[in-house]
């Protein structure tokens, strides 16, 4: 083969390889402000681009034609890759289809179109292919140089910083506060309604300890990222909306982040501030001392190449990492659960756990679901009833060894799929101010930290009058 076809070829494959990895470059760069774990993605963009190659060569080999071979590329990458989109559509056109009957018509019709496109006469064949390799190339560099920013200042906000404000010397130890928050816990009265489930054994546990409950707090919507935003700002900073993009609404939500107030506020008050699991969504910028929450992986346990995996037609195989996910969750219960880590004073601790959210991870007995299953509503409340028991413990362990403490057991919305917006932003909520009673009935999740802020720090923030948020898509 000549020198110029080799160039020619070379020209081409890179095509292909854009074409190959765009849809996951995509993902990642729209998304490039929150992860900080890019391994996975990097591992995944090699072996892409490494199939994507191989199939064009394969291609060049068996037709003798690299502009023809580099078209078919792009016709099978484009089926391949969007293989989830094209299986609705046809089920959607056709309802008894099942996925075995789309993948194979799928695979027909990439084969007819790619020899198709060795019947293209090869001016043509060569102009499309430059044209095509060519937008692809610039769409990857596009995309890549775009996020560039917000990447360096995703990997400069995951610097371990200690957030540490010394007590000192000979400084009276104050009250601990312990902020312990479940997300997608249900209210006792969700859980009846709505999954025929009892959860009186449990709150009644807490009220033996001596936790006041609220049975009729309710949030100012569903969405976590808002409500944790607005609940570390004191005030109605952030929210959703249909009139922006998802994208939108996550950059507004990172900057009412930045804007919190409970963080400075302990650290006013000389105190540390310590942060479990999902701390960052309350502005906690320093490490957390338990397994860290990847921040590049969704509610649900998927990061960027699962959601990549779910659009193609592989969707079927594609599943969650569950054993690290569960890892995680256990490393920060057990971290709670554990008396020599009760702080001595002048300490807030801020816990997000995102559990009983999807993944479910869990059994009623605390042993690992399949993977299969971490989407299935079904195993919503094995899930609730093993943390029951690990909740119990925590509060336990904290009562016994820091009696004078001011714990909240508390969510930000409860279980979302199949319960109506107004039922669904009702929370969890309970309070135990060393054994002393606090009428907390009715108050939202913001309210209630002012309550706590207000009976440590001996400060006099007024509640905020409860609002409803508009009720969003995405």
């Amino acid at each position: 083969m000549e020198k110029k076809d080799w160039k020619k070829i070379s020209f081409l494959m890179i095509g292909v390889v854009m074409a190959g990895i765009y849809p996951l470059v995509f993902l990642w760069t729209a998304n490039a402000a929150m992860i900080v774990q890019v391994g996975g993605i990097l591992m995944t963009l090699a072996g892409l681009a490494a199939a994507a190659a191989g199939a064009f060569f394969l291609l060049v080999w068996i037709g003798k034609k690299p502009s023809s071979a580099a078209l078919a590329s792009f016709v099978l990458i484009l089926l391949f890759e969007n293989g989830a989109f094209l299986h609705e559509a046809m089920v959607w056109a056709v309802p008894r289809l099942r996925y075995w009957h789309t993948a194979a018509l799928l695979a027909v019709f990439g084969g007819a179109a790619a020899y198709l496109m060795f019947k293209l006469k090869e001016t043509a064949a060569d102009t499309v292919a430059l044209v095509v390799s060519l937008m692809f190339t610039a769409l990857v560099c596009f995309n890549a140089i775009g996020a560039v920013p917000a990447a360096i200042s995703a990997q400069s906000a995951s610097t371990p910083s200690d957030g540490k404000t010394p007590q000192g010397e000979g400084e009276t130890a104050g009250r601990n506060i312990y902020w312990l928050l479940f997300d997608e816990y249900s209210s006792d009265y969700v859980f009846q309604k709505y999954f025929d489930y009892d959860n009186s054994a449990f709150t009644g546990a807490l009220e033996e300890m001596g936790f006041d409950i609220s049975r009729t707090s309710v949030n100012e919507c569903n969405k976590t990222a808002v409500i944790t935003a607005n609940i570390a700002n004191l005030g109605y900073v952030a929210a959703y909306s249909d009139d922006r993009t998802a994208q939108e609404d996550w950059a507004l939500v990172l900057e009412a982040r930045k804007s919190g107030v409970i963080v400075p506020m302990a650290e006013s008050h000389g105190y540390e501030v310590v942060g479990i699991g999902s701390a960052d969504y309350y502005g906690y910028t320093g490490e957390p001392v338990a397994a860290k929450s990847d921040s590049g992986v969704t509610m649900d346990g998927e990061n960027v190449p699962v959601l990549f995996w779910k659009q193609t037609i592989l969707f079927p195989f594609t599943t969650i990492d569950a054993d690290v996910q569960a890892k995680t969750i256990l490393s920060q219960l057990r971290y709670l659960q554990d008396p020599e880590n009760i702080p001595k004073g002048n300490t807030f601790v801020l816990s997000h756990i995102n559990s009983p959210h999807t993944p479910f991870l869990f059994d009623r007995d605390g042993k690992l679901l399949p993977a299969n299953v971490s989407r299935d509503a079904a195993y919503y409340i094995g899930q609730c009833q093993f943390l029951n028991g690990e909740i119990l413990k925590i509060v336990r362990t904290i009562v016994e060894n820091d009696p004078e403490a001011m714990i909240a057991v508390i969510s930000d919305h409860g279980r979302r799929g199949g319960v109506p917006y107004d039922d669904d932003r009702r929370i969890y909520a309970a309070l135990y101010d060393a054994g002393n009673e606090v009428d907390i009935e009715g108050l939202s999740g913001m309210n209630i930290m002012i309550e706590m802020l207000n009976g440590v720090f001996g400060t006099d923030i007024e509640h905020v009058e409860p609002i409803v948020l508009e009720e969003v898509s995405h």
